[in-house]
């Protein structure tokens, strides 16, 4: 009876385990990583972070509800690294790395820079993001930009236009574009 209890236990702990790594699979197939690295000189910004598709679905509004807290793309938490102090739309963001969440409204986006990097970007059991507000460490605002043009596939870019920085987020007809400014 012990032995059966044993090889049970073994079997319902392998599950456990296997479990979420088999879903962790399946979602980066469906949602593959991306990384942006933006370097000049001293400076270098980099976005780690999931790529979901739109596959015909309303994205804001539907799939990524409005007025809440999202991850800023799919799986793992999007991490945004910095190995100098920035100021994100004006504010001063110092050097490090922090998890990357927003906040889509209809006209504007909340950008949020937090420290608190989770392994994942979403509790597996409840959906809920992951968001410890205490550890919010840069909030801002940007407007949304509606595209004529509907992208595919969620975007991160950093790039310079007009002589400044920009991390812009695109994805179906929406662009949000976050200005950085590097000393």
């Amino acid at each position: 009876m012990k032995k059966i209890l044993l090889i049970i236990g073994i079997i319902v702990a392998a599950g456990v385990i296997i479990t979420p790594l088999y879903i962790r699979s399946k979602d980066k197939a469906l949602s593959p990583e991306g990384k942006v690295v933006y370097e000049t000189g001293q400076h270098h910004l980099i976005v780690f972070y999931s790529r979901p598709y739109k596959k015909d679905r309303l994205i804001f509004g539907g799939l990524v509800p409005y007025d809440q807290v999202w991850r800023t793309g799919a799986n793992e938490a999007t991490v945004f690294s910095t190995d100098e102090d920035i100021h994100i739309n004006g504010k001063l963001l110092r050097s490090g790395r922090y998890q990357l969440l927003t906040i889509p409204h209809e006209d504007h986006w909340t950008i949020i820079f937090n420290s608190d990097i989770p392994g994942w970007g979403i509790n597996l059991q409840t959906g809920e993001v992951y968001h410890n507000k205490r550890a919010d460490v840069l909030i801002t605002e940007v407007p949304v930009t509606k595209k004529t043009s509907s992208v595919e596939q969620f975007t991160i870019s950093i790039g310079e236009t007009d002589a400044k920085v920009n991390l812009a987020l695109e994805w179906d007809d929406v662009q949000v574009v976050v200005p950085i400014e590097l000393r």
